[in-house]
């Protein structure tokens, strides 16, 4: 369908579908469409999931972990906001209702001043938290070129639905925009990124979009290889990389810290921090643990369900083997260390500690778990 006739529906039915992606103009649509997932339940069978022994592996790691519970409420609320972000994302109008906050006047002087410098790349370094996704769509309605860092897996399943939903911003806010996804996995790509930011010869902002709690790179192994350095994050140590700090201190860009919160009627962005890479010699691993350290002081456990990450924190951590007959015996055994689940039929126990799923298969398992009424 031509972009006119796109932009026509949308107007006149308040959304347009495609590929199963449904983009909403009408304010009636969104409100009906937010309190389909306010009353949204989670089917009970996920307390006895995979991915909820994970999340609860992950909040034990980090020292956030409560009651099974009191855990499966979290996960509950994670699952809902992510439903939540999905929507607000896909809401066009809400584009416009994206609220900028700083955290003080010298941050907002030094980003509104930025934003009028076309031939100088702006770097926004985010986490996956709340209304994330929203970020890119607050960008292309002022007139940006988007450079995004994702895996082949991301740009796969979002390449094109970002080029449409840019594609109708332009046409229905009357914007000049565009979006382009980088595979950060590849080295070459992003040389050619490098190449394309040095040029300096834009004809609109260009900002470059960068999640580094997303932990991907070149080398793509998240726990063994020369680029990565380990930073303290909740009381455990976890494997970071440095490629915001080489892209910053490269190009000489500066950098804005950026968090997002999501509202019924609104999605705030709030720039947090503001770093200046062309008067200041900072040390790459000083500056990214920097960032983390912010963060970690912002997400308490009120705010984990936000936080996409809790699904895979634990691809960032050392985790060795160990035999399961020595570790998981009666006397050690720990309703909030160990978390149950069941794929086909078969039992598991999840080791919170070691990260490990255990199948119920062994005399002294079975003892532990029939002891401590573990399925009850």
């Amino acid at each position: 369908m031509d972009i006119k006739d796109i932009i026509k529906e949308i107007k006149q039915a308040g959304f347009y579908e495609i590929d199963g992606l449904k983009l909403i103009y009408s304010n009636s649509i969104y409100t009906e469409e937010y309190k389909k997932i306010e009353k949204s339940s989670i089917p009970v069978e996920h307390k006895k999931s995979f991915p909820f022994a994970v999340f609860r592996g992950n909040l034990y790691n980090f020292n956030l972990n409560s009651s099974l519970n009191d855990d499966y409420e979290l996960y509950c609320r994670y699952i809902y906001n992510k439903r939540l972000v999905n929507l607000q994302l896909n809401t066009l109008f809400l584009s416009k209702e994206i609220e900028l906050q700083y955290s003080s006047n010298h941050v907002r002087e030094q980003f509104e001043k930025e934003l009028t410098k076309i031939n100088k790349v702006l770097i926004i370094n985010s986490f996956h938290y709340s209304s994330y996704k929203s970020i890119l769509p607050c960008f292309l309605i002022n007139n940006c070129d988007v450079f995004l860092l994702a895996t082949p897996k991301v740009i796969l399943e979002n390449e094109h639905k970002t080029n449409l939903f840019s594609t109708i911003c332009n046409n229905l806010f009357s914007t000049d925009s565009s979006a382009c996804f980088i595979n950060a996995e590849d080295y070459l790509s992003l040389i050619k990124l490098y190449e394309i930011l040095s040029k300096k010869e834009f004809r609109r902002k260009p900002v470059l979009l960068i999640f580094p709690d997303g932990n991907i790179g070149a080398d793509r192994k998240n726990d063994t290889n020369k680029n990565l350095f380990k930073v303290n994050f909740h009381g455990t140590k976890i494997h970071i990389r440095q490629g915001i700090f080489s892209f910053a201190k490269t190009l000489l860009a500066p950098v804005f810290n950026v968090l997002t919160e999501s509202h019924k009627d609104f999605i705030s962005m709030k720039i947090h921090n503001y770093y200046d890479f062309t008067n200041k010699n900072i040390h790459p691993d000083e500056f990214t643990s920097m960032l983390f350290q912010n963060f970690e002081k912002f997400l308490c456990r009120k705010n984990i369900p936000k936080w996409e990450c809790m699904m895979y924190l634990h691809s960032w951590m050392d985790t060795k083997a160990f035999n399961k007959d020595i570790f998981v015996t009666e006397k050690t055994f720990d309703k909030e260390r160990y978390t149950s689940f069941k794929i086909d039929n078969q039992q598991y126990i999840f080791d919170s500690k070691y990260l490990l799923s255990l199948e119920v298969d062994s005399d002294n398992i079975k003892k532990c778990v029939l002891k401590n009424k573990f399925y009850e």
